[in-house]
């Protein structure tokens, strides 16, 4: 048994050493001394991969190496072929285990780590460049060939290593948060879920190979570095449309065709705009990772703020549904009670019938308030709200002997069920915080309902515009109300669940006025940005 695990896993390393190898010889064919794709590879496959298969990876980097290095022999000496066998990925180690064991969080880069692999990156193209600076200082002089300048050379390894690090490793966690996401959705849920950023990256890829095509075409250096320039232009609108994602990968795109259309290796045009495309990704992914750690913050608190509205509400649905059954078992006492009276009826004195008839009729009153006060009767069928108008705020404000005014505007019937809901016992609330901070012998209650582009909102002001009375019972006007009493700023909080806001003026002494303002947002804000959505 233990040979043959042993077995599998000697497969696993060869199967992971031979795919590498094959990456490798894939990518070399393509990558020259200021465009490695090769640096990519390397820094996505330590970032992605189990250390436990890096063994594997050196050995699958070494051997096209020594291979490719040994036919090169006779032409650069043995001094040049030991020194450039050394697999670069042994470079690019040191700091790609500092990036996975330093930083919080998961151990791959992600947006909340894009600042530690650009530093990992920039690190390991540094130290890469040195060392191929050293290597390409043992290359013999050639009388057909003027040998390129230490310092050039090198500025040369770190351009093409960075860059190709920032074409290939974003391109690769992306396409590793994708097949992640494949784990829970299929690949058809998957693409039809984000359409619209398919159909975004599938244009801004065919306008870009336009531009290249077009440049060619025109047989022009002029037009060459003119599109090397426009290239920028869809990067930067796609990373601030779709955050480090977007920015890797219309980056990626861009610097291929800047690749693509280069008249020669080492041309100072295209190692310009090679170096303004390193300097642009670097600044896009780090300004598209902090949008987009923002908009998935602010995606996270419009969800929690959907979660409380939510219990709000279905709190209130189980009040209702506990008055209905009250209400039942009300109509079940009233009805027994009465079977008893008839039973009695010839048993009692008129005088003890009529007043146990009496208490029944007091009993089920007070009854009737308390239901009201719980679960009032919410619209009328002119979309009115009874329970504003006249319903229970109505009923306690004139049992204190005060005169209740309402002063109604707009349609409220176009709000939201919940945030009826949430005004009326908001009201409630502004009622009882006035009656018992500043009570006065008149008190008005307006409200209006408007649209601005699409949004409706509610106003609602409560105003003592009387004279000032005599402090009133805190306990009985909790009671009347059916409120909690909350406080200044717990109402405020309470109508922040909405988007609202609230305002208490105590302009002078005996005058008190509270306005408050909610919002029936239905729409995810991260959503409706003017540049987009980040994913």
């Amino acid at each position: 048994m233990r040979i043959g695990n042993r077995g599998g896993v000697l497969l696993r390393y060869v199967a992971m050493a031979s795919a590498y190898a094959i990456a490798y010889v894939a990518l070399r064919s393509v990558s020259f001394s200021h465009w490695s794709l090769l640096a990519g590879l390397r820094i996505g496959c330590l970032l992605l991969l189990p250390r436990r298969y890096w063994a594997a990876l050196l050995v699958g980097e070494a051997v096209p190496l020594v291979y490719f290095n040994l036919q090169c022999l006779q032409q650069f000496g043995l001094a040049w072929t030991v020194a450039a066998s050394v697999p670069p990925l042994l470079l690019a180690m040191p700091f790609v285990v500092w990036l996975r064991d330093a930083l919080p969080g998961a151990q791959r880069a992600t947006a909340q780590h894009m600042s530690g692999l650009l530093l990992c990156s920039f690190s390991a193209s540094a130290l890469t460049a040195v060392v191929d600076a050293w290597v390409y200082s043992f290359v013999p002089p050639s009388p057909t060939e003027i040998k390129v300048p230490l310092e050039e050379a090198a500025s040369q390894y770190f351009l093409g290593t960075y860059l190709g690090i920032l074409v290939l490793v974003p391109l690769l966690l992306c396409v590793f948060d994708a097949l992640t996401q494949t784990k829970r959705e299929t690949w058809l849920k998957l693409l039809s879920a984000h359409a619209r950023v398919v159909g975004e990256a599938v244009a801004l890829s065919l306008s870009m190979i336009v531009i290249s095509i077009s440049a060619i075409a025109a047989h022009s250096e002029f037009w060459l570095q003119l599109a090397q320039i426009v290239l920028f232009i869809p990067v930067v609108v796609f990373a601030l449309r779709r955050g480090w994602s977007g920015a890797a990968f219309a980056g990626a795109v861009a610097s291929c065709c800047i690749v693509w259309i280069m008249p020669e290796h080492s041309d100072r045009a295209t190692l310009l705009a090679e170096t303004a495309m390193a300097l642009a990704m670097t600044t896009l992914l780090m300004l598209g990772a902090r949008t987009t750690v923002m908009r998935r913050s602010l995606h996270e608190d419009w969800r929690n703020l959907r979660i409380a509205r939510q219990e709000l509400f279905l709190n209130e649905l189980r009040i209702r549904r506990n008055i209905q059954d009250l209400d039942a078992v009300r109509a079940k006492l009233n009805l027994t009670h009465g079977q008893v009276m008839s039973r009695l009826r010839y048993c009692l004195p008129g005088d003890e019938e009529l007043a146990y008839r009496s208490q029944l009729q007091v009993a089920e009153k007070d009854l009737d308030l308390v239901v009201g006060r719980l679960a009032p009767t919410e619209w009328d069928s002119m979309g009115h709200p009874n329970a504003l108008w006249d319903g229970p705020i109505a009923q306690a404000v004139r049992s204190f002997g005060i005169t209740y005014e309402v002063e109604p505007g707009g349609q409220m019937s176009l709000l939201a069920p919940d945030i009826r809901v949430a005004l009326y016992r908001l009201a409630c609330e502004m009622v009882t915080y006035v009656l018992t901070e500043a009570p006065s012998s008149r008190l008005v209650l307006r409200t209006y309902t408007k649209s601005e582009r699409g949004i409706w909102s509610v106003d609602l002001d409560i105003e003592g515009a009387g004279s000032t009375m005599l402090p009133l019972g805190r306990a009985s006007v909790l009671s009347s109300l059916g409120s909690a009493g909350l406080s200044e700023e717990d109402m405020r909080n309470r109508a922040s669940l909405y988007k609202g806001s609230l305002l208490v003026n105590r302009s002078h002494p005996g005058f008190l006025r509270v306005h408050a303002s909610l919002l029936d947002t239905s729409s995810d804000p991260a959503h409706d940005w003017v540049f987009g959505e980040a994913i």
